[in-house]
């Protein structure tokens, strides 16, 4: 072969190698052992323990250390049961990370990575309708409540095993326990039944609160506690349910946004919303607070917001479907710090079409090296 036609052979064959490798870390390979090439762009759904923070991040999950920021990395080929991630939720009861994935399928995942695949809801033998989740709640160490599109389901975290499912002919949006109570959250507005009653898996059961229980109806989005009262919205008016008159007083109205969450797990109760009109022109995270004005987290660390985590030490972390992980160190600080991870822009495969080209050039270089 010409000296001059293996050079450029070589150095094509290496070229795309490289393109193809772009953006992992592949230098504790060895020869033709595979790694997997997962997109680590975007932080979309956040949640913590004790000293990690957890993100969903497309296809994966990466845990950020709050103390050093370094990484670790969970996907398919490490354990989990799939790729299509819709939300997570750790359980500091158990330390334990609760994985759901957009088909119904939990996973549980323990601290030394060992992963329980819990397939009941995908499963579903009487059920064909849609079985997506739309919201988790955590209600105790072993109380997991899952808000569907076809009601509510309850997870014995303890026991791997559902205690029941109800089917409530309406999506349900979002799901609480709040002093002996579950409520549900849906478009006609709020539903509860006593969280001990025997048979919470019969629609019938369940009270659809009115005005004259103190509940105004309409579509409620959002559910949240916060100092031990319960938090919800009717349409854009947010209200707050008082336990010593029985009734749901007004907190604020907010226009032309629709309420995605109330995160109460912090200092202060935080309301994100979602831009819903050509009004607005981004989503926002609101600190509520009681007789005065609502005031909007500064900065510009919101894209399209799914949810928010506040550390003990007030650092803010920010699930967003833009790019880059976003956090600030303070509520009150306008400036938002971003990072991102070495990995593929995107999970397409559009680009592997490249991969037949190089074993051909590999097999024609190698046949005529004499």
């Amino acid at each position: 072969m010409n000296s001059t036609l293996r050079f450029l052979l070589f150095s094509l064959l290496f070229l795309l190698n490289g393109f193809l490798l772009q953006g992992q870390d592949t230098s504790r390979l060895r020869i033709l052992e595979w790694q997997s090439l997962f997109p680590l762009r975007q932080g979309q759904q956040v949640t913590q323990s004790e000293n990690k923070i957890f993100y969903i991040a497309s296809q994966s999950i990466v845990s950020i250390d709050k103390s050093d920021f370094s990484i670790e990395q969970f996907d398919k080929s490490s354990g989990l049961s799939d790729v299509k991630l819709k939300f997570i939720q750790f359980n500091s009861f158990r330390k334990e990370l609760i994985i759901a994935y957009q088909d119904g399928v939990f996973d549980i995942m323990d601290q030394k990575g060992k992963v329980v695949s819990l397939p009941q809801i995908r499963n579903f033998k009487n059920f064909t309708g849609d079985k997506s989740i739309n919201q988790l709640y955590l209600a105790a160490g072993d109380l997991l409540l899952i808000a569907t599109q076809y009601g509510v389901s309850a997870l014995n975290l303890a026991k791997r095993e559902f205690s029941f499912s109800v089917f409530t002919g309406l999506p349900v949006k979002n799901v609480i326990l709040h002093k002996g109570f579950i409520y549900a959250a849906t478009e006609k507005g709020l539903y509860r039944i006593e969280a001990n009653h025997a048979n919470p898996e019969n629609f019938n059961n369940w009270k659809w609160l009115k005005m004259q229980d103190g509940f105004p109806s309409g579509f409620c989005s959002a559910l949240g506690i916060f100092k031990g009262s319960l938090y919800f919205n009717v349409g854009n008016v947010l209200f707050k349910y008082d336990e010593n008159i029985k009734t749901a007083k007004e907190v604020f109205t907010y226009s032309h946004q629709h309420l995605l969450f109330l995160n109460g797990n912090g200092a202060q109760l935080l309301a994100g919303y979602r831009c819903s009109d050509n009004s607005c022109n981004q989503d926002e995270i609101i600190i509520v607070k009681e007789d005065m004005p609502p005031t909007k987290i500064p900065g510009n660390c919101i894209g399209r917001l799914q949810n928010v985590i506040q550390e003990e030490n007030g650092r803010i972390w920010f699930g967003d479907e833009y790019q880059d992980f976003r956090y600030m160190d303070k509520i009150t600080d306008s400036q938002c710090k971003r990072f991102s991870l070495n990995s593929p822009f995107s999970a397409s495969s559009k680009w592997l079409t490249i991969s037949p080209w190089i074993r051909f050039i590999k097999r024609w270089y190698l046949a005529h090296l004499q």
